[in-house]
């Protein structure tokens, strides 16, 4: 079968089979997301993959359920490489900065944004970090929320200058986890007794004062899925704590110091 494709201004010609084929592997993906099982939806992912291997969510879903670290990293690769090749070197140039507005992008900031976090999770951390920043680059609109994850991976990197750069640019930032990192922040470069850490430890404790709780042991961590969250909830603070706690355990001289300030001052 003959390949059709057309040459658009300025660029190289567009292959509409390969384009055709990537579409049709993305319904199935659509499908997928809606199967009853795991099982079903990693079955729907393989044979979008047959369709095109430039499919990232196939790879995505496909890296569900493993426990693996090592697979699960080669198959999240995958989908970052995959979403590379669907969008080629041209939707780079032409799309940054406003990545996510469109939706050929998404499977491909998907894949990086998982991949990020499971870096993290493993502590690769320079890694993760890097593909964080990438995120922001590519889209500033942080729709994904990479930069609640990056702040506090700088703060817990001692990247102080980057971090209090990213908190700048962010810094009408609504959500507890800006102000809590803010704090740490404040805490390691200015000192205990500092005005600017009093100061954002009542910010901190204002937003959400279930994170201090938690930090410091008062509540206990309960063993639940995340879960949608209000400002200022207890879903709110363990959502902060999967992705933004592990900051404080690297530094903890900070909840120690957060624990007594806030029994001494009963705030």
């Amino acid at each position: 079968m003959a390949t059709t494709s057309k040459k658009p201004k300025g660029g190289k010609a567009i292959d509409l089979e390969k384009e055709d084929r990537l579409d049709q592997a993305q319904e199935l993906i659509y499908d997928a997301w809606e199967a009853p099982t795991l099982a079903k939806a990693k079955a729907l992912a393989r044979k979008a993959l047959k369709l095109s291997e430039d499919c990232a969510d196939a790879y995505l879903i496909l890296s569900s359920g493993i426990k693996t670290d090592a697979e699960r990293l080669t198959l999240l690769r995958a989908a970052v490489a995959a979403g590379e090749r669907a969008l080629g070197p041209r939707a780079f140039k032409e799309m940054s900065g406003e990545f996510w507005g469109f939706l050929e992008t998404r499977p491909y900031m998907r894949a990086l944004g998982e991949l990020a976090h499971f870096l993290v999770s493993i502590e690769q951390f320079e890694e993760g970090r890097a593909c964080f920043q990438r995120m922001l680059e590519l889209n500033p609109n942080d729709n994904q929320g990479a930069r609640h994850e990056l702040l506090s991976l700088l703060i817990m990197l001692g990247r102080d200058a980057d971090a209090e750069k990213l908190y700048v640019q962010y810094k009408g930032d609504g959500f507890s986890s800006w102000a809590y990192a803010r704090l740490l922040l404040d805490y390691r470069k200015h000192g205990a007794k500092s005005k600017k850490a009093v100061k954002h430890l009542q910010k901190a404790l204002a937003a959400n004062r279930h994170i201090a709780d938690f930090l410091t042991g008062r509540k206990k961590l309960p063993n639940t899925p995340p879960q949608p969250y209000a400002l200022g909830s207890e879903e709110e603070a363990l959502e902060y704590l999967r992705n933004g706690g592990r900051a404080w355990l690297y530094m903890p001289d900070a909840i120690i110091w957060l624990k007594t300030v806030t029994e001494k001052e009963k705030i």
